[in-house]
């Protein structure tokens, strides 16, 4: 797939989650994306000492918060939405240890089953904001300085 033009992306996670499940989720859709999405990383970048930095997304990727509940309807009704990308991640994946785990334990569950933790929406940005509005930014739990 192709970058698009006037496109957006935004990552829905479960809200609750302790922070480095929340970081993995995140991160998890974000390569997904990445692997999809042709001219998304951007070229690598020289600073003004030459050292070169690797090149990274060209497209901000706010991260939201919402119920698993939500994030399993919005599923829904957008997998087979046209123009649309969808990438989801379930609590199936989340007890996974290893890549082949996750295959063989979402073999045996039907789709209406699963508990969505973590859903990535990429498409047209006025698409993406009327589907995912409505969610909260994602906000640090701690007030702790970096």
């Amino acid at each position: 797939m192709e970058l698009q033009k006037n496109a957006k992306c935004v990552i829905i996670v479960a809200e609750g989650l302790p922070l480095g499940p929340t970081a993995n989720i995140a991160s998890v859709l974000a390569t997904t994306l990445g692997a999809c999405v042709k001219s998304l990383i951007g070229p690598d970048v020289s600073d003004v000492s030459g050292t070169i930095h690797p090149g990274f997304t060209t497209l901000p990727l706010p991260i939201l918060m919402a119920s698993p509940d939500a994030i399993k309807q919005l599923r829904q009704q957008t997998v087979s939405t046209p123009d649309l990308f969808v990438a989801d991640f379930t609590e199936t994946a989340q007890h996974s240890r290893t890549y082949t785990d996750y295959i063989e334990e979402l073999s045996t569950h039907a789709t209406g089953d699963l508990t969505y933790l973590g859903i990535l929406l990429y498409g047209p940005k006025k698409m993406i904001n009327s589907l995912a509005g409505n969610f909260r930014l994602l906000r640090e739990a701690s007030s702790t300085p970096a």
